[in-house]
């Protein structure tokens, strides 16, 4: 992140706040709860 900045700086880039969209608290639970079909017999067609 911090090399990001410096190369948007070093662009002429005006930057004020750099922050992510979705804290890293909320995308770690996004990601452990993320349902997959890991059942190899269900086709796509049951869907």
């Amino acid at each position: 992140l911090d090399v990001l900045v410096s190369r948007l700086v070093q662009e002429g880039v005006a930057l004020r706040e750099l922050a992510p969209v979705v804290s890293p608290l909320e995308a770690a639970f996004l990601a452990l709860t993320e349902q997959r079909d890991t059942d190899p017999r269900r086709q796509e067609s049951d869907r």
